[in-house]
This record gives C-alpha cells, sequence and structure tokens, in this order.
C-alpha cells in the first residue's frame, strides 16, 4: 500500500509502555491538550507526542508526520530527527483512505471537509450524525463490524490507509496489529479539559492533509466555549449525573471533560472536589447519601422510545428518592435518536450551550 511506504511499522512502532529513553522535550504548539503534544520541525514535518494517559512519565507513541511532498527532504533530514527525537512510526500524509472505530472522529472529519476520506467505519449502526450515515448508507463508506474486533477483510478491501484505535481497545488492537498499516491512537478521551479533547483536531487534521480547516475549526470552538464560559453565571443549582449500569453508579470525576463542564455550566456538582479525570464507580447508597438533594438530574440513554418520567422512575427504587424526581426535574438523552456521541466530542462549546440552556438541545425534560 502507498502509505507504507515511508515506514517498517515493526521497526519504528513504539511500544504503548515505553519509557521516554533520550528524547528530547518538544516545543508544543497546542495550548490545552495533556497527552497530545505538535512540534513543527521544518519542511512541513510534523512530530506528534502522545503521552502515555495512565503513566505520566511515559510515552504512548511517537509520529512523524510526513506530507507526500516532502518525501525527498525527509530522507536528507531522517537520520538527524531520529537523533533528537527517537523512533517514530512514519505517516506519509494525507491519509486517503481512514478505518475509524468512533463516530466522533467521523463528524470532525466531516467538519474539516474530509469525509471522502473515510473507508470504513465501525459499528457503523450506532452512527448518528445524518451526513456519516448517508455515506454509509450508499455504500461509500463500509461497515467495518465491531470496534473491539474489526473485520480485517474489509479493512484490507477498501485499501485502508490506517486505523484509528482509542487506546483502551486493547483487543481491537490485537485484531489488526497484523495489517500492513499503521495504527493512529486516538487518546483524546483521556483528556480532562474539555478544550484539551477538541484541541486533538489539529492532530487529524494534519493526518488527512487539513491542517488549516481544523486549526481554523479549533479557533471557532475556543472562542465560543470562552463566550460561554465569561457569560455563564453560578445558578446554585446541584446537579446530578448519569444513572446506574447495574449494581454500579458511574458518575464523572471532578477533574473529567463532564465534571468541568458542569462546573463551567454554573452548576454545583457533587463530586466538584474530585481529583479523578475518569469516571467513579460508586454504589446507587453513595451517590443517594451524596446527591439526594440534587436539583437537576441529566442522563444519556439509548432506547427505541423517548422515555417519560414514570419511565425512568419505574427502572429503579432509588430514583423517586432524589429529590430532582420528586420535583420532575430530570432530563435524559436518548442517543439513539441523536447525534450527541458524534459531535460534542469535538465541540464542547455545542455541550456546554446545551447544558447551560438546559432543555433546548440534546437533554430534553421528562414529562
Amino acid at each position: 500500500m502507498k502509505r507504507c511506504i515511508l515506514y517498517i511499522f515493526a521497526l519504528l512502532l513504539v511500544s504503548c509502555n515505553g519509557k521516554r529513553q533520550g528524547a528530547m522535550t518538544i516545543e508544543s504548539d497546542l495550548t490545552y491538550s495533556s497527552l497530545l503534544k505538535i512540534e513543527e520541525i521544518g519542511e512541513g514535518i510534523a512530530l506528534c507526542r502522545i503521552g502515555n494517559p495512565w503513566q505520566q512519565d511515559e510515552l504512548l507513541t511517537q509520529y512523524l508526520l510526513v506530507p507526500d511532498s516532502c518525501t525527498g527532504t525527509y530522507a536528507a533530514m531522517a537520520k538527524d530527527i531520529e537523533t533528537r527525537y527517537g523512533k517514530s512510526i512514519v505517516i506519509s500524509t494525507p491519509l486517503e483512505r481512514n478505518t475509524l472505530t468512533s463516530s466522533c472522529h467521523a463528524y470532525l472529519l466531516e467538519q474539516i471537509g474530509a469525509l471522502d476520506k473515510i473507508a470504513v467505519i465501525c459499528d457503523a449502526d450506532y452512527v448518528g450524525y445524518e451526513k456519516v450515515k448517508q455515506r454509509i448508507d450508499a455504500g461509500e463508506i463500509s461497515n467495518g463490524g465491531n470496534s473491539m474486533a474489526p473485520n480485517n477483510e474489509t479493512i484490507l478491501a477498501r485499501n485502508s490507509d490506517a486505523i484509528w484505535i482509542s487506546p483502551f481497545e486493547n483487543l481491537a488492537a490485537s485484531y489488526v496489529s497484523s495489517l500492513p498499516i499503521p495504527i493512529i491512537y486516538c487518546a483524546d478521551y483521556m483528556e480532562s479539559s474539555p478544550l484539551g479533547r477538541a484541541e486533538w483536531m489539529k492532530f487529524y487534521g494534519r493526518l488527512v492533509g487539513e491542517q488549516e480547516k481544523a486549526d481554523s475549526l479549533f479557533r471557532v470552538v475556543e472562542t465560543a466555549y470562552k463566550n460561554l464560559l465569561s457569560n455563564a453565571t453560578n445558578n446554585h443549582r446541584r446537579l446530578l449525573a448519569e444513572t446506574p449500569y447495574q449494581a454500579t453508579w458511574y458518575v464523572p470525576g471532578g477533574q473529567s471533560t463532564m465534571g468541568i463542564l458542569y462546573k463551567d455550566a454554573g452548576y454545583e456538582y457533587p463530586w466538584a472536589e474530585d481529583v479523578h479525570a475518569g469516571s467513579l464507580a460508586l454504589s446507587p447508597e453513595l451517590v443517594l447519601t451524596k446527591a439526594q438533594d440534587a436539583d437537576l438530574w441529566v442522563f444519556k440513554y439509548y432506547a427505541d422510545h423517548d422515555y417519560s418520567l414514570s419511565d425512568f422512575l419505574s427502572l429503579n427504587p432509588y430514583f423517586p428518592q432524589f429529590k430532582a424526581a420528586q420535583e420532575g426535574n430530570v432530563y435524559g438523552c436518548n442517543t439513539a435518536t441523536n447525534d450527541y456521541y458524534d459531535v460534542t466530542p469535538f465541540r464542547p462549546d455545542i455541550l456546554l450551550e446545551a447544558l447551560t440552556d438546559i432543555g433546548q438541545c440534546y437533554f430534553s425534560k421528562l414529562k
């Protein structure tokens, strides 16, 4: 395949648990991301370094993005670059035919004018964004099967240049590791800052040759988010989030993207002082003790019909004990009928507006 020309994958792959041995610190052009660093090292070539979300002082992987027009220049610089920065996975850009395992990246590529650079998407039945669904229905984007076990035959048949995978999908990575294409590790979901996650669009834009559009879109997102933040007021309403799964209630940690968004929208979040960037696995009893007096309750669900308040209250014997449920201040987002998961990861400004003006977008009051 064309994209294999500039790298020998087995030799250049930086281990997902690789120490940062001998690699110099790079001057990142990014402002908000804590895991991604990008340095333009000259002649259109960019070094993209991804930190390990679970080990602070370790490197997850490192990519060297080399535009097709710079292959000759890179050949002359390759030894010096490796000496200065360490080994990298070398990617020839733009990637023209991508396999995606997450619908949010498909939405992003459409937003920066690169929809035609999606060849395959996994879990296609769950895509909510209409423009992507249309290309799937027309056969222009193939269904790659389960994102945890992608269909290698489909990926090869569509001549994919790369597959984009979230680092937690270890099973998926094992399924595709034998493919003669690079794996793009999308650790954006591990960012705690909403703008930090959105800033990854600068990396993805460079992968598909749409750097200028991606950088421009981020400026729009950043400006809109900051404007909403400056106009937000503390409304002193306590907010409860999500619902239990079986016997465990997963709530956003205080330093998670959603925890920060709740605070930025002006709510008092019961776990605001928590220091975790991921979810907290709690018992329903503990959540009841901590947030029984919450004024407002927001949650996401997937169903073939929109829940009524009575539907919701019947789901769990704990639910009627919460103040928000008793007063009818429960807002649900049925992800089966909208594009929440496609759009909001890279448009935190849209999500912040939805939370600030609750009931107007994505979240509907249960009646």
